[in-house]
């Protein structure tokens, strides 16, 4: 939305829903050339997603029509989702908070094939184009041992069967 200020110079102000209102104002002095729409954005940080709350994690979980009942468990592992916690026979694991939360979302649905975008989602609340998921998931092979994820070609992961 573009007004002017009181001393006559223009004034913009983004109003987009979700993010913070921006507002810029242009002038122009003789020592200063006039601030143009490009360089005003360019000089500005990238606008980042505010991350969201570990508690909506079970609510996306139910929207995408799933429920954790007791702890989840494959193979040697056991992920305690409500408390965070998974072990592999019987030993604590070092887990991070995201890392629990994929490899519950693996347990809950073993045959279902999880595309990139439902795994950020509903682990991150957004469908953010990045390599995070291929991260976390590398990070749990190592930190489990296991090879726990097969790659369905263009279509996503999904758990891998115990043989």
């Amino acid at each position: 939305m573009r007004s002017l200020e009181p001393d006559g110079n223009p004034r913009v102000t983004s109003e987009e829903p979700g993010l913070p209102s921006v507002v810029s104002t242009f002038t122009e002095t003789p020592e200063e050339p006039a601030m143009t729409t490009a360089t005003a954005l360019a000089a500005r940080p990238p606008l980042r997603a505010v991350p969201d709350e570990p508690a909506d994690f079970p609510a996306r979980l139910a929207q995408a029509g799933l429920a954790v009942e007791g702890p989840l468990e494959h193979g040697g592992l056991v992920v305690d989702l409500p408390s965070y916690v998974v072990t592999k026979d019987g030993e604590p694991l070092d887990l991070s908070a995201r890392q629990v939360e994929l490899l519950a979302l693996f347990l809950l649905a073993p045959r279902k094939v999880w595309s990139r975008d439902q795994l950020h989602w509903v682990c991150w609340g957004d469908t953010a184009r990045s390599r995070r998921v291929d991260v976390q998931l590398c990070r749990l092979r190592g930190k489990t041992g296991i090879d726990l994820f097969r790659n369905v070609r263009d279509r996503g992961w999904a758990l891998r069967p115990l043989t």
